[in-house]
């Protein structure tokens, strides 16, 4: 998968031009040297030790001398297998089944032409993972060794990973992938702009990272022109020995999630000069299934550090034995440049001047599956639904038009004039559930969001709130400003329906000073965002203020008088244009 911040040819010869009998004497020689020669493999059964009973939905995979994979297969429901040999020699069986420990066969040596018998047998304890804690101080390792907490979590990633790069080979699933592609206010999140595709097909993956050693030599961002590009990790980078040989793990946990043990990596120290990846593999203690990769950027300026680059991939395990992602996403900061910003020289040495760069937007790439079938023919999807309200907190009412969404993912849905929402056909799985709406975007908030936990037939029911005026006052000024002059005055500027950005907005009041017994006038001057908000701290209430507003890029300023009353906080929304108005 890949983000950018901004087929081979054939060749076909003609025989017209050649007699019919050399012709035809050409193709009986191409047709003898392309015919196979003898196949050599090894056909045989996965069963349960002990019970006898077969193990279905197992990979299991044939190495070389070399400990490399040559192929691979998932058992059917009579724990049965059929694997290919590409030449002669000897090779080991290896079974892996998520949640059990791998068996490993003894060496098979394989004839040239000869199909292998072979019954195989399958621990049948299940592996623990809920022993396994982070510890204070425990360094990160590199290849961790057998025994190791480490080494068990990932054996078991591994296990799903392999799983995953399989279904992919082998082009097991047929998907239909939906993906979107969203410009996000900094900060905020709330979605600016949004485009959706839908593409389909048999074996299409969702997405396909660069070659390994190709990454490992020039890293995971990299700059092309006046753009970057940001790669990540899929299951097969994530399984080479670059990625094993340029990072270190460790056991993390988050107290949020006690269900959940990670695997955190982070890159080895001689890897500082190069843009890499950290994250976390996050696996279900229970079960020992990998859920999610989350992983960010590092050894890049810290302006993209801190503007959040990163992403997560969701994976999921079919019945069949398949694994797929499900969902993912990947977050790219876009900045602004000035002619004295600094260049990207060396491609991502640190630009000089961080105070001349402006974090323009985040644009978040991604998709999810929604709809997919395995080959043969069984189904994938178990899915519920989402409801809710989404309140306006601002103005006390329902927010009827919000577009209620599960981040990171295409799901969202319109709320109705009462307010309420609902999210269909959502695969199962744990969200987090945001909105956006124009509204916000003028009011300069950061909409509410909510965690869910989707199971399959049922209704999920989520509450959404935007922030209050309590919540926005507190955000924007200071407990000294409103100790001195009590009263908030705020509201968005527009001339003919449109948010005027830069607008100043000049704030001015008369007061008595009873020591002088004399009027004066003073005031408060601010400018209103990029969506024409603005927020002034520190105003005096009972007492008639002037406004002058002034459109950016305008020498005329518009005027207009409010006096705060019963409440301290005032919204005055200043509409420019041919008549004049009051609040």
């Amino acid at each position: 998968m890949r983000g950018k911040t901004n087929g081979p040819h054939s060749r076909t010869f003609a025989l017209s031009h050649l007699m019919p009998g050399l012709a035809a004497v050409l193709a009986f020689l191409a047709l003898l040297l392309a015919r196979p020669a003898a196949a050599q493999g090894v056909r045989g059964d996965l069963l349960e030790r002990g019970s006898g009973r077969p193990i279905a939905a197992a990979l299991v995979v044939l190495l070389d001398e070399g400990g490399a994979r040559v192929a691979g297969a998932l058992t059917d429901a009579g724990g049965r297998f059929e694997l290919r040999a590409p030449r002669a020699g000897a090779y080991t069986l290896r079974a892996d089944r998520v949640g059990y420990r791998s068996t490993l066969s003894p060496p098979l040596a394989l004839a040239v032409g000869q199909t292998l018998a072979y019954r195989m047998e399958g621990d049948a304890a299940a592996v623990s993972l809920a022993g396994i804690t982070a510890r204070s101080g425990r360094r990160c390792r590199v290849r961790p060794g057998a025994g190791e907490s480490t080494a068990l979590l990932w054996e078991e990633a591994r296990k799903a990973l392999s799983a995953a790069s399989h279904t992919h080979a082998a082009a097991l699933l047929h998907f239909d992938v939906e993906l979107f592609r969203r410009d996000l206010a900094p900060g905020a999140l709330t979605v600016l702009r949004e485009e959706r595709e839908r593409r389909s097909g048999q074996g299409h993956t969702p997405f396909v990272s660069h070659a390994p050693d190709s990454l490992s030599r020039r890293g995971y961002v990299r700059a092309e022109g006046d753009s970057l590009v940001f790669e990540a990790p899929d299951a097969d980078v994530l399984l080479s020995e670059s990625f094993l040989a340029d990072h270190c793990f460790r056991v993390e946990e988050d107290p949020r999630e006690p269900t959940l043990v990670g695997l955190a990596f982070e890159p080895v120290a001689g890897r500082r000069r190069v843009a890499e990846v950290a994250g976390v593999l996050w696996i279900d203690r229970g079960t020992a299934e990998l859920r999610r990769l989350e992983y960010r950027y590092v050894h890049v300026p810290s302006h993209l550090v801190s503007a959040g680059a990163g992403g997560r991939l969701e994976f999921r395990r079919l019945p069949s034995g398949s694994w797929m992602v499900e969902r993912w996403w990947i977050r790219m900061p876009i900045f602004e440049r000035s002619a004295s910003f600094g260049a990207l020289t060396g491609g991502l040495e640190p630009i000089r001047g961080r105070s001349y760069a402006r974090l323009v937007v985040i644009r978040e790439g991604g998709g999810e599956v929604v709809g997919s079938s395995v080959r043969e023919g069984r189904g994938l999807a178990r899915t519920g639904r989402v409801t809710g309200m989404v309140w306006d907190s601002l103005e006390a009412r329902p927010m009827a038009g919000a577009r209620a969404f599960l981040s990171g993912t295409s799901w969202s849905a319109l709320a109705d004039s009462a307010g309420r929402f609902e999210i269909k056909g959502v695969p199962e799985g744990r969200y987090t559930v945001s909105f956006e709406h124009p509204g916000l975007r003028a009011w300069g908030t950061v909409p509410g969001a909510a965690p869910v936990e989707v199971r399959a037939g049922e209704a999920s029911a989520v509450a959404l709130a935007s922030p209050s005026v309590e919540a926005l006052v507190a955000r924007e000024c200071t407990g000294e400003e409103l100790r001195k002059l009590p009263g908030v005055v705020m509201g968005v500027v527009t001339r003919a329906g449109e948010a005027q950005p830069r607008a100043t907005v000049k704030l001015t009041w008369r007061w008595f000073n009873p020591l002088t017994r004399t009027l004066k006038v003073t005031g408060s001057e601010t400018v209103a965002d990029e969506h024409g908000f603005y927020l002034v701290c520190g105003v005096p209430v009972d007492v008639q203020i002037h406004f002058a507003v002034t459109p950016d890029g305008s020498t005329a300023p518009f005027y207009e008088r409010l006096i705060l009353r019963d409440r301290a906080v005032g919204r005055m929304d200043v509409r420019i244009g041919p008549q004049r108005y009051g609040p």
